[in-house]
């Protein structure tokens, strides 16, 4: 091997690792520091050597050993630094300090050389085959930077041994190539001196670990910012967390989640799934957030609380990429309790409804019969609109259950229940306005608008005492509220929206229809596709919009409902 190929050699090494370091300080990203004087040592220990085999005095040559011995006395210390960080092992900040001094030490006796003859006794350059050799007998103190050399190497490996065997919280594959690396860099300085080389391939090995290495801080930097990211949202919401990459192998977790899932303290944060297939965090979290594609998993129960698992995609800020998947543990043991509590209340309440249903029933129909005949006495078409509002309502009901709307079927049977009740306030209008024939005048009407409230009042006063409390309530709101309009310009109290309450919604669609469809001594009865489409228009202004939607699904069963009644 030439002299020139060998300077070609160096070059190329060098520009791929001041490369590198351009591109870390470029790229915007946040890189550990250590990271970053790695990869200065490595180019400034390639530049000593390129600066050795470009000499041709000695001044020269030493310059570039001193700069060569930079290297060779703080990358090894940073080497054991950045894998005591990788294994998450404490190193104490006074033996951090030590190193350093020591390592400085070191590095200043390195420098005597040509100076004294502590660490070199004699120096001189040669060439040998047409390289240049820096011929030199050690002194006492070179064997200092031996032992720095060997102190080092024994602790890496040692380092590595413990953080595979003890599954610290590192990826074993990492370890393997880091402990790998620094024995190729190791083995080739040894090497060329054992066997007394001309050629120093040193920084061959530099570029080659430093490719590695690069590979083992991004995936510790992608290691630090899961962290990061899981302590933050740790911090703020008290969940447990653990991250998977791209192939769904465990990247990071925080302390909480080991609380629940002790196991996922012995996998390897780079373990695929079979590693850990017969555990828990298999079963309740890979198995139906990957394997079954679930965005939650189902409820599972770990030391008496209730959790579910639930996934989100992380991204690269900066490129906007995904680097994993987050997956947190929700704790729904209060909500699961509150649940528990809610059917058990949901069950005695439809049980206490059962119960009494004989005994409703059987007011109902006299209600229903009394009224219809004391209304009817007065009011010929008022009666007829009291059965078929009830029918028409409890339709309804029906239909509001079977589609899944949120209210508990109890409610419902009430709304039922309290239909005929809707126009108990016309017993308290006068007989002329009742009983005219045609449209009234505007000062007939302020005394027909008085009807619900006196409803209200009259309901609560014939089921007080014979009626379960959440009948009587949902019966007096039937009576009071169902001539309110959702624009706010109903009576009597102008009630809009949500305001007015659901069962005087449901009963004035079944209110206006039976009016609709009915005939009048002022109308005739409209068809039902003239109906359905008045209704349907007045969503959003008489009607809940969502309860019209529901409404004009129940026109077969009503159509067969009127058309069994005959003309009304």
């Amino acid at each position: 091997m030439t002299l020139e190929l060998i300077k070609i050699i160096y070059i190329i090494c060098l520009f791929i690792c001041f490369g590198y370091v351009i591109s870390m300080i470029y790229d915007g990203e946040q890189h550990n520091i250590y990271n970053l004087c790695v990869a200065l040592l490595i180019t400034d220990g390639i530049i000593g050597h390129m600066i050795i085999v470009n000499s041709v005095h000695i001044e020269t040559a030493l310059l570039g050993n001193r700069m060569v011995y930079v290297s060779g006395c703080f990358l090894p210390l940073l080497l054991f630094l950045i894998l005591a960080k990788i294994c998450s092992i404490k190193i104490s900040d006074y033996l951090v300090g030590a190193l350093l001094i020591f390592s400085l030490l070191t590095l200043f006796v390195s420098w005597t050389q040509g100076i004294f003859d502590f660490f070199y006794k004699e120096v001189s350059l040669s060439y040998s085959e047409g390289f240049p050799v820096i011929e030199k007998e050690y002194g006492p103190l070179h064997m200092i930077f031996l032992v720095l050399l060997i102190a080092y190497a024994i602790a890496i490996a040692g380092m590595s041994v413990f953080a595979l065997i003890k599954r610290r919280r590192a990826s074993a594959i990492n370890i393997i190539i880091f402990f790998g690396t620094c024995g190729i860099i190791g083995l080739t300085y040894f090497g060329e001196r054992f066997f007394d080389l001309k050629v120093d391939y040193v920084p061959v090995a530099y570029t080659i670990g430093f490719i590695m290495f690069s590979r083992i801080f991004r995936e510790f930097d992608l290691f630090e910012m899961n962290m990061g990211l899981i302590n933050a949202r740790s911090r703020q919401q008290n969940i447990p967390y653990v991250m998977f990459d791209l192939k769904n192998r465990i990247t990071a977790c925080n302390d909480r989640i080991k609380k629940v899932f002790p196991e996922i303290a012995g996998i390897y944060i780079d373990s695929k799934s079979s590693v850990y297939n017969e555990t828990d965090v298999y079963k309740l979290i890979y198995k139906p957030l990957f394997e079954d594609g679930l965005q939650e998993s189902p409820e599972f129960v770990k030391y008496g609380q209730t959790y579910k698992a639930f996934k989100s995609n992380v991204f690269n800020d900066r490129t906007g990429e995904q680097i994993g998947t987050l997956v947190g543990l929700r704790d729904v043991t209060y909500i699961t309790k509150m649940r528990e509590i809610m059917e058990q209340s949901q069950d005695r309440l439809e049980k206490e409804v059962e119960s009494n249903t004989f005994h409703v029933e059987e007011i109902r129909s006299s209600i229903i019969s009394g009224m219809a005949a004391m209304i009817e006495s007065r009011d010929s078409s008022t009666g007829g609109h009291i059965l078929r509002t009830s029918d028409v309502v409890r339709i309804f009901a029906e239909h509001l259950e079977e589609s899944g709307y949120p209210v508990s079927h109890a409610f419902l049977k009430y709304v039922e229940l309290a239909a005929p009740l809707h126009d108990l306030g016309k017993m308290m209008v006068d007989d002329e306005v009742l009983r005219k024939q045609g449209k009234y005048t505007a000062e007939e009407f302020e005394k027909m608008k008085k009807h619900p409230e006196e409803g209200a009042k009259l309901v609560r006063k014939v089921l007080s005492g014979c009626a379960n409390p959440g009948l009587v309530d949902v019966s007096v709101n039937v009576a009071h509220y169902h001539h309110e309009k959702w624009n706010g310009q109903g009576y009597p109290d102008g009630l809009k929206g949500t305001e007015i309450p659901l069962e005087a919604r449901i009963m004035a669609l079944a209110d206006v229809f039976d009016a609709l469809v009915s005939r009048r001594c002022y109308k005739d009865a409209y068809s039902y596709n003239q109906a359905f489409k008045i209704i349907a228009s007045s969503d959003g202004s008489h009607f809940d919009p969502e309860l019209v939607k529901y409404f004009i699904e129940c026109r077969p069963e009503l159509e067969k409902l009127y058309d069994g009644y005959g003309p009304v």
